[in-house]
């Protein structure tokens, strides 16, 4: 009888097959578990969407009704979403309902056409992010840019958030930065789309209405037009008015000083008023019979 044992060679092969399938089933199952947890965030972020939508719907010609800071909050004490709200990568963690802030963007009619959530970032993404990333993707210095048309009344036209780079000046769809997007525009009846900017009201211009990035705004860009971020930004759509009416007065002359008025004209915004004598509105013409309509916002 062969009562031969194993050899060393033959236990350490055992052993090493042993980690590596350990290393593979490992990873697979973290694999699936990764999945689903992205499985939920979608599931949940379509029950916010369609929540809103109802909500909406059943409410739009309620007077108290805003769209500006409209969040998942409203929603569960109005009983159209259940609480409490999960992250789904870690449901020891409760989300603030309030904190899930939600874009809608609505037709003349007063009907929502799109619903989206601007923060927070997970719910946005459906990315799994570690506390003190600087960006949405970790390992990455990206940002995300959510473009704001309802609060100032308009609607946009095109895709909401995306994400830049910094020292780049080009627009993403996905976080981590692989492909490209268009800036969006804005439109709002009888008005002019001027740009995005900080702010609803005032605020630095960042991106032309021709999607042109605006160099050197503090926070914002560099003086190369390339992207300088340090953290998730919202950009506001604004407008003006189509046209300007603009009154001239004879020589260096005003309304007030006794001048006599000459001309009216209505102009189209960003393009010349001229009127054929020397003429001027509350302020001097070098010597010249024209000037920009936009001079007089």
């Amino acid at each position: 009888m062969n009562k031969r044992g194993f050899t060393l060679i033959e236990l350490l092969t055992v052993i090493v097959l042993l980690a590596v399938i350990s290393i593979i089933s490992f990873v697979s199952i973290n694999a699936v578990i990764e999945k689903n947890h992205v499985n939920d965030c979608m599931s949940l972020r379509e029950s916010i969407k369609s929540a809103t939508l109802d909500y909406f719907s059943d409410h739009r010609y309620d007077e108290n009704l805003t769209l500006a800071g409209f969040n998942a909050g409203i929603l569960v004490n109005a009983k159209y979403l259940s609480s409490p709200i999960y992250n789904p990568f870690d449901r020891s963690i409760e989300i603030t309902p309030s904190d899930i802030l939600i874009d809608i963007t609505i037709d003349n009619r007063y009907n929502a056409t799109s619903v989206d959530i601007v923060s927070p970032d997970l719910l946005v993404t459906c990315t799994k992010t570690t506390s003190g990333s600087t960006g949405v993707a970790d390992g990455l210095d990206v940002h995300q840019i959510d473009f704001n048309a309802t609060t100032n009344g308009g609607r946009l036209n095109g895709t909401s958030p995306l994400y830049v780079k910094n020292g780049d000046s080009k627009f993403y769809t996905s976080p981590y930065a692989t492909n490209q997007g268009s800036v969006p525009s804005a439109t709002k009846s009888d008005l002019v789309f001027s740009g995005w900017y900080t702010k609803n009201k005032g605020g630095d211009r960042v991106i032309r209405s021709n999607g042109v990035i605006v160099p050197s705004i503090s926070g914002y860009t560099n003086n190369s037009g390339k992207w300088q971020l340090n953290s998730n930004k919202v950009l506001y759509a604004q407008f003006y008015p189509r046209t300007y009416t603009v009154n001239f007065y004879q020589g260096n002359g005003t309304s007030s000083s006794g001048s006599s008025l000459i001309g009216t004209q209505t102009c189209n915004f960003d393009q010349d008023c001229t009127l054929n004598t020397y003429a001027s509105f509350n302020k001097v013409f070098p010597y010249s019979s024209s000037d920009t309509a936009n001079s007089y916002s």
